[in-house]
C-alpha cells in the first residue's frame, strides 16, 4: 500500500506540473467573475444594513450584530471590488507569481469573510452555516493542488477556531461549533481535491486528443498527398492528371475558350535504362 500510495504520488505530482500553467488561466478566469460577483453582493448587503440600522433605534445585540456585518461586508466588498478592478485593468502573466498569487489571495479573503460572518453571527445564533457554506463555496470556486488547499483550509479553520473562542461564551456551544468546522472543513478540503483532479483529468485527456487530432490531420494530408502526386517525381498522378484535365476542359467549353495540352518525351529514354539501368532513369526522370 505504501509503495503504491507513492506511486501514485509520484504520478500526481508530474500530471500537477502538466496543468499548471492551464490552471493559472484558468483560476485568472474564474477570478474575475468570482471578485465581481462577491463584490456586488457585498454592495447590496452593505446598502440593506445602512439602511436597517439608519431605522433602528436603542442598543441592543441585534444592532450589534448588524454593525459587524456591515463593517465586514464593506471590507470584503472593498477587498473583491479592488481584487475585480484588476483582474480586468491588469493583464497578468498566467503562470508567473502574481498570477499564482492571485486566486489565492482571494481564496484567503474569502474564508476570513466568512470566519467573519460565522463569529459576528454568534451574537445572535449558535449557528455556523455562513461559515460551512462559505469554505464549500471556497472550494468550488478555484482550482488549487491538493497541498495548497490542504494549507489554505487548515490555516481557515485555526482561524475560524480562535475567533469562535471570542465570540461564543458557552463552552458546549464552541465545542460544536468547532467540531462541525472541523468537518466543514475536512469537506471543502475533499471537494478542492475532487474538483483539482477532475480539472487534471480532463485537461491532460483534452491535451492528448488535441495531440491525436494533430497526428490524424498530418496523416490525411500526407495520404492525400500519397493519392495525388507520382511517388518518383512528386507530380500529379494519372488518376490527378485526369480529374484536372476535365475540369480544363469544362471551364473551356463554359467559356467559349481554347486550352492547350502540352505533351513531353524524353528522347532516347530507352537507351539510359538499357545503359545505366532503372535507378539511373528514375534519376533522369526526377531531374528533368
Amino acid at each position: 500500500l505504501l509503495s503504491e500510495f507513492r506511486r501514485r504520488t509520484a504520478r500526481w505530482t508530474l500530471e500537477h506540473q502538466q496543468v499548471a500553467v492551464t490552471a493559472s488561466e484558468r483560476n485568472l478566469q474564474r477570478v474575475r467573475g468570482v471578485t465581481a460577483i462577491v463584490a456586488v453582493i457585498n454592495t447590496v448587503f452593505v446598502l440593506w444594513l445602512v439602511s436597517s440600522l439608519w431605522s433602528q433605534h436603542g442598543e441592543s445585540e441585534v444592532t450589534q450584530w448588524k454593525l459587524g456585518l456591515l463593517v465586514t461586508h464593506l471590507i470584503m466588498g472593498l477587498g473583491f471590488g479592488t481584487l475585480a478592478w484588476l483582474t480586468r485593468m491588469v493583464q497578468f502573466v498566467p503562470n508567473s507569481w502574481f498570477g499564482r498569487a492571485l486566486p489565492l489571495l482571494v481564496m484567503v479573503l474569502g474564508l476570513c469573510g466568512v470566519t467573519a460572518f460565522a463569529a459576528i453571527g454568534q451574537w445572535v445564533t449558535p449557528s455556523i452555516t455562513p461559515f460551512v457554506i462559505g469554505v464549500l463555496a471556497c472550494s468550488l470556486s478555484i482550482f488549487l493542488r491538493p497541498l495548497s488547499a490542504a494549507w489554505l483550509f487548515a490555516g481557515a479553520y485555526l482561524l475560524f477556531a480562535y475567533a469562535m473562542g471570542i465570540t461564543q461564551v458557552d463552552p458546549q456551544s464552541l465545542l460544536f461549533n468547532r467540531l462541525n468546522g472541523l468537518a466543514a472543513v475536512g469537506m471543502a478540503w475533499v471537494l478542492s481535491f475532487l474538483l483539482w483532479r477532475n480539472f487534471t483529468t480532463i485537461s491532460l485527456q483534452k491535451e492528448q486528443l488535441d495531440k491525436a487530432n494533430t497526428e490524424l490531420q498530418n496523416k490525411q494530408r500526407e495520404l492525400l498527398r500519397l493519392t495525388r502526386l507520382d511517388g518518383l517525381t512528386g507530380l500529379y498522378n494519372r488518376s490527378t492528371f485526369v480529374e484536372l484535365s476535365r475540369q480544363e476542359l469544362a471551364r473551356a467549353q463554359r467559356q467559349s475558350s481554347n486550352t492547350t495540352i502540352l505533351l513531353l518525351d524524353l528522347d532516347f529514354f530507352k537507351r539510359v535504362n538499357d545503359t545505366w539501368g532503372h535507378p539511373a532513369g528514375d534519376a533522369v526522370l526526377k531531374n528533368v
